[in-house]
């Protein structure tokens, strides 16, 4: 089988580029843990621009937004919990009224 992996902060993005990035790359540029600064978010979003900018086609699949929507909420899930602000148990918190602007958040990303 052929590696047909790429260095995405050098990998020259054309029109006939069929992708498809990984939760990770998207909770990496509109996450709650996002950090403008990293390089990381830096790399993800530089690419993302350059997919776009070249007008590569970008697909997505309900499980990689059902990993994002899951793992957003766990993620601020955990901040919130460090403050003494949710319950220990996920369920829980969905249903408490912080999570109201979290859940917005996370369809305004999506």
């Amino acid at each position: 089988m052929k590696n047909n992996a790429f260095k995405i902060s050098s990998y020259g993005f054309t029109i006939n580029d069929n992708l498809l990035f990984d939760a990770n790359v998207w909770l990496d540029i509109y996450g709650p843990q996002g950090n403008p600064g990293s390089w990381r978010t830096q790399v993800y979003s530089k690419a993302l621009a350059d997919a776009l900018n070249a007008k590569s086609s970008i697909y997505m699949d309900v499980l990689i937004l059902s990993e994002f929507v899951n793992r957003y909420a766990r993620l601020e899930h955990a901040l919130l919990q460090t403050r003494g602000a949710a319950p220990r148990d996920f369920k829980k918190f969905r249903n408490i009224p912080a999570f109201i602007p979290i859940a917005q958040n996370i369809a305004n990303n999506l």
